[in-house]
């Protein structure tokens, strides 16, 4: 991971007072959000999982404890389109060490969801809201595949619910 420009390591030590949660009061867009990467007694998980960004804004992920990645459902990585179209996918790649991060900018409005690979099979998944996007037409929002394991489909219903409620989207 050395060589990426996009993971570092971080001497500093992270904050390990997580409440893991499905329903959250999703704020934003903001500049600049930070996402926890995490293996505990809740299992594997990011927190928060949905965080909302300016159009051009950023999200780390710090690796607190475990390996994980964070990869977007794009058919690059052999997985549904839940991201915008027109948008760039990301990978990670696979962070095992404490406190590396990996950091993306969003250029492109909309509704992104990502998973980590080794974990997706216990929804280790979260959603990115970037801008100010017409909820309407966004694979992020759209219903969950059938081929997404069970866990992921019904943890998407609950994500896409916050995320549709923050962008003051009924349907």
């Amino acid at each position: 991971m050395a060589d990426r420009p996009d993971v570092e390591s971080q001497d500093d030590s992270a904050d390990d007072d997580h409440t893991h949660t499905h329903d959250e009061d999703v704020k934003g867009p903001v500049s600049h959000a930070d996402v926890a990467m995490l293996t505990d007694e809740d299992g594997h998980h990011f927190d928060p999982h949905i965080v909302w960004v300016e159009t051009g804004g950023t999200v780390t992920w710090t690796n607190e404890n475990g390996s994980h990645t964070t990869t977007a459902y794009d058919p690059e990585f052999d997985q549904p389109l839940r991201i915008p179209e027109t948008a760039d996918p990301w990978d990670s790649g696979m962070i095992s060490e404490d406190g590396v991060t990996f950091k993306w900018e969003f250029e492109v409005d909309g509704v992104y969801d990502y998973y980590c690979i080794p974990h997706d099979y216990r929804a280790m998944i979260g959603t990115v809201i970037v801008g100010d996007p017409d909820p309407h037409n966004q694979p992020g929002l759209a219903e969950p595949q059938d081929e997404l394991p069970e866990e992921a489909r019904d943890l998407f219903e609950r994500l896409n619910e916050q995320a549709n409620e923050a962008l003051d989207h009924d349907h």
